[in-house]
């Protein structure tokens, strides 16, 4: 059974702990189970009720209201609210609950309403990877399985495929070329898609790689592709081991210059050179491609 701490609720709904502190207290709602030892420690089960609970509290219903329907009545709240209020649409809460309860219609309406009011890309930037940090978190407090991220990660790389396939193929920029892959046993292809999304929107020439990508494979493509820049996202693949060594060859054999983003590339502080730089957020991946489309609008203007 998987439970959860206090500060795991707090992260994952947004209530600090004294406020669920009190509101236990005070109203007898939301109340922690406990060890053997003392220790409060709350259900999946409550995990979703406390979800519910925090999209109604920010909506402004007041908990003392809240602590008199059961939990049935709550939950047809919540739902009430989703479908009546598009604005509140973007709320990562509902796209949890969607994703806990595995509830493909629910995650997709939401992912829908949010694409046809922001557009794609602010949802991706403003929705979906807040909620993949989130989902992040959950990983590592083991608050959820696979079944519940492979569930998220695959509803949205559909939507970045049916999108990416509505981009003209351009070599509008052939000074500015790109290989995209991850190496073998990573798990970082949904950020890859993105980045592939985001490049062939401005225009780039893109040669996707892919996933599970060896060395031999890489320097293949390249001696014919030559591209520019190489960009990998390295998160997993390198845990156990450095990996600097792995960024070197990269540097020494081929000449372009390798875009390195992911968790281990910060983790294990990689020394970036003239031919290695490394984008540490989404942020700085967007700035890099922005600075790019700039220099070509100047250098063709």
């Amino acid at each position: 059974m998987v439970v959860y701490s206090i500060k795991d609720i707090e992260q994952l709904c947004g209530i600090k702990a004294h406020t669920l502190r009190i509101w236990e207290k005070r109203y007898n709602i939301l109340v922690a189970q406990r060890t053997a030892t003392n220790i409060r420690y709350y259900t999946e089960e409550d995990l979703r009720f406390a979800l519910n609970l925090s999209i109604l509290y920010k909506k402004g219903m007041k908990i003392s209201k809240l602590a008199q329907l059961s939990k049935d009545e709550i939950r047809a709240k919540v739902t009430e609210i989703t479908d009546i209020d598009d604005s509140f649409e973007k709320s990562l809460d509902t796209l949890s609950i969607a994703m806990l309860e595995l509830n493909e219609y629910k995650f997709i309406r939401i992912f829908n309403k949010n694409i046809e009011q922001r557009g794609f890309d602010d949802t991706m930037e403003n929705v979906i990877y807040p909620l993949l940090e989130k989902i992040n978190l959950m990983w590592v407090a083991n608050s959820i399985n696979e079944v519940h991220e492979t569930f998220v990660l695959n509803i949205i790389k559909q939507k970045l495929i049916v999108e990416i396939d509505q981009l003209a193929i351009s070599k509008e920029h052939p000074e500015h070329s790109f290989i995209l892959y991850v190496p073998e046993n990573e798990s970082q292809k949904l950020s890859l898609y993105y980045m592939y999304y985001l490049l062939r929107k401005k225009k780039f020439p893109v040669f996707f790689l892919g996933e599970d990508c060896s060395f031999s494979k890489l320097k293949s493509a390249q001696e014919i592709i030559k591209a520019n820049y190489i960009f990998t996202i390295i998160n997993e693949s390198f845990s156990e081991k450095p990996l600097q060594p792995y960024v070197d060859k990269i540097c020494q054999e081929f000449d372009s210059t390798l875009l390195l983003s992911g968790y281990q590339a910060m983790n294990q502080s990689i020394v970036a050179s003239d031919t290695c730089k490394v984008l540490s957020t989404l942020d700085q991946v967007l700035m890099f491609i922005d600075n790019l489309t700039e220099i070509n609008l100047i250098t063709n203007s």
